[in-house]
């Protein structure tokens, strides 16, 4: 990671940094000044894009199994598996106060990997805590789109502590769901503690909430993932730039003026994105 904020702070202060003047004010080339060597920056980056594919266990994830893809000895199901309370084929976790279906890439789109929960009960799970240590809870939320109430509510307990979130799906469908980000902060008190997740409506009329990507970890551990994360997006958006200007190189050439002067846009916007956090990081 330092490496990568040297790498910054040399394109910040050698290139980045130029006149706010217009070439194409001045009569000069305006794709000439945004171009830099990024072969030399980043060798070999490319961005890693979602895939329907099911995906491994987070290391980072204090919970077993986060994203539902794995079971245990039953092939998973493509369109849709119930799971009733007393079954122990969702590894890592034990279903609870009704059923809960597992929803595969065939039925609905997931937040995470291959499959999802729709909760008409719930799920639980008991992980190994330090007292006295801050954790953050955070999760995918959606709904069933194709039963009522329009309105869903997931109760989230920890231990003693409760609460709901709610999920509006008018609106959403099977392969737009919608997913939100909800998350919950938490300071143990046992070396045990008891996660649950189940629909606060479990009853005939109440079709379940959608459930993707659980995850637990410290508070301290998160903030640096964040931070990681944070600077994966920058040099995401410095790989950008240099296809922009190629294209406008290219339109420019062609004859087409205004197109070539949006992707020029776009690239002076995004270095100005990187201007930013770069001060952010390093100072004025």
């Amino acid at each position: 990671m330092t490496s990568l904020r040297v790498g910054f702070a040399v394109l910040f202060t050698t290139i980045v940094l130029q006149s706010d003047a217009r070439p194409e004010e001045t009569g000069e080339d305006p794709i000439q000044p945004l171009e830099l060597d990024y072969r030399l920056l980043f060798p070999g980056y490319t961005p890693q894009l979602p895939t329907m594919e099911p995906v491994p266990d987070d290391p980072e994830n204090l919970l077993v199994n986060g994203s539902f893809e794995r079971r245990d000895g039953t092939p998973p199901n493509p369109n849709i598996d119930t799971l009733q309370p007393g079954e122990n084929d969702l590894i890592g976790w034990e279903i609870v106060d009704g059923p809960v279906d597992v929803i595969g890439p065939q039925r609905w789109l997931p937040a995470h990997g291959s499959f999802c929960l729709d909760l008409d009960g719930g799920v639980r799970q008991t992980v190994s805590t330090m007292p006295g240590e801050v954790y953050v809870l955070s999760f995918r939320l959606a709904g069933n789109v194709e039963a009522p109430p329009t309105e869903k509510t997931l109760r989230v307990r920890i231990d003693d502590l409760e609460k709901d979130f709610q999920f509006n799906a008018l609106g959403h469908t099977r392969t737009r769901m919608g997913w939100t980000i909800g998350q919950l902060e938490f300071t143990a008190a046992r070396h045990d503690t008891v996660i649950t997740l189940l629909n606060a409506k479990p009853n005939a009329q109440s079709s379940g909430v959608a459930l993707d990507r659980v995850d637990l970890r410290t508070k301290a551990s998160l903030e640096s993932a964040q931070a990681a994360a944070e600077e994966s997006r920058q040099v995401y958006l410095l790989k950008q730039i240099p296809g922009l200007l190629e294209e406008a190189r290219a339109l420019r050439a062609a004859g087409r003026i205004e197109e070539a002067e949006q992707h020029i846009e776009k690239a002076r916007y995004r270095r100005a994105e990187l201007e930013a956090w770069l001060r952010e990081q390093f100072g004025e």
